[in-house]
């Protein structure tokens, strides 16, 4: 049987800076406050710390933001974007 990834909890680390942690136990730490500067669209409203500071654990177990905004377990994960 397939175990997904999944975010059990997320801990701001930095003004855009996040300690993600997966139900596997491992730990990821990304900062996305260049990714935000070279994303528009849905990511751009994140470029404001009070907005990039609403964030949740969503229930497909990735991180969304109120925005609208919002990221895979396995993106987050696995990218080498960030």
């Amino acid at each position: 049987m397939k175990v997904y990834d999944e975010i059990i909890k997320i801990k701001q680390t930095g003004n855009f800076k996040l300690l993600f942690i997966f139900n596997d136990e491992t730990q990821r730490e990304i900062d996305f406050y260049r990714y935000l500067l070279n994303n528009a669209g849905v990511f751009k409203p994140l470029r404001s710390k009070k907005e990039f500071q609403k964030y949740k654990v969503d229930m497909a177990g990735g991180i969304s933001w109120d925005c609208g905004a919002d990221l895979s377990a396995e993106t987050i994960k696995q990218s080498k974007k960030f």
